[in-house]
Parts: structure tokens; sequence; C-alpha cells
């Protein structure tokens, strides 16, 4: 079964943890990321509009959720829907941003090459 991947940043969108899951899915160890930004899992496939929302969303307090199209560390692309939410300290400041997702691509070796084919032939 998948589990849910988690991915914690700093105020300033700095990674400061991510879950097995995580490292599973996308094939970044914990080392490939803590300290980069979630730019890592960038596809190049959502427009600025997209980021500018999903910043403006957060940087409210409130909680933004969308179906995110990502890169693995292969080069593969997948679908994760994700929620990602801040995190306030006892001065009501946003401390923390926490992602959690949910990878929609199938994990199962040659069934994901096929599949990443077929993402890639629909989006081009």
């Amino acid at each position: 079964p998948l589990a849910e991947m988690v991915m914690i940043t700093n105020r300033e969108g700095f990674i400061i943890f991510v879950n097995k899951a995580f490292e599973r899915e996308t094939g970044y160890a914990r080392t490939d990321v803590i300290g980069k930004t979630p730019a890592v899992l960038k596809s190049g496939r959502h427009t600025q509009a997209f980021y500018r929302q999903l910043w403006n969303t957060l940087h409210s307090g409130q909680t933004f959720e969308a179906e995110f199209l990502n890169c693995k560390k292969t080069g593969d692309l997948f679908y994760e829907d994700k929620i990602i939410f801040p995190i306030q300290n006892p001065n009501h400041r946003i401390a923390h941003f926490v992602a959690i997702g949910k990878s929609k691509t199938p994990n199962d070796g040659d069934g994901e090459k096929g599949y990443s084919r077929t993402l890639m032939n629909d989006i081009a």
C-alpha cells in the first residue's frame, strides 16, 4: 500500500523533514532534499499563477489543496494529490508549512514506466 508522503519546510520554504514514503515515492533520499526547496520536484507543468495562488493561500494562513504533477529523481513524472497547510507559532506567525500527499502513480516497476509514457503522451 502507498503511504502518504510528508514534507515539512520552514517559513522560508526550505525542507527540514521528509518521511520514508516521500523517499520511496520520489526516489530522493532525505539527505538529497533537506535544506532545499520543494522545487526539486517541479515538473515545469504548472503555471506561475498556480504557484502564486499556492503561496498567497498559504501566507494568508489557509490550506492549499491541489493535484500536482511532480518529477521524481529519475525524471519520471507522477501525479500527487496534495494538501499543504501553515503551522503557526504561539505568536500566531507562520513557522512551518506541512505538505501531505499521495502519489496517484502505480509503484510497480514496469507499470510505472508504462504510465509515465502514457502521461507524457497525454501532456505532449
